[in-house]
């Protein structure tokens, strides 16, 4: 596959931020589903915006990785901590450990890398 466009990653971004913003607004548990989905998505992009030429499969791992750790550390009481003393932390970093989210984060891991392979151009073979 020919390598992510890092111009359609940076475009990406506040799309995501955006409808992750205004899915965390539906009611209850619809809210914390696509919010969590697409904090997994963003989580994607941002890895692959650093590392453009990595495999899906890899990208899907660390994504995974990173929403779980995210969610353990929530179970501290440390992003709670933060999101007192400083609003903005709590978008980031979460409040509140919810054990659903653990597997929400490998289901926003599945569905970027699913995107990614689906919309990603195939790298062009040269037949002279």
């Amino acid at each position: 596959m020919a390598p992510r466009s890092r111009l359609r990653i940076l475009a990406l971004i506040p799309l995501v931020v955006v409808a992750g913003l205004l899915g965390r607004k539906l009611p209850a548990f619809a809210g914390d589903f696509a919010g969590a989905l697409l904090y997994a998505v963003l989580i994607y992009l941002v890895l692959a915006l650093f590392a453009p030429k990595a495999s899906a499969v890899a990208l899907a791992f660390w994504t995974g990785a990173v929403g779980i750790l995210i969610e353990v550390l929530q179970a501290t009481g440390l992003p709670a901590f933060l999101a007192d003393r400083w609003e903005p932390s709590r978008y980031l970093l979460g409040s509140t450990f919810v054990p659903l989210d653990l597997v929400l984060a490998l289901l926003g891991a599945g569905l970027a890398t699913m995107t990614d392979r689906l919309t990603r151009p195939a790298r062009r073979s040269h037949t002279y």
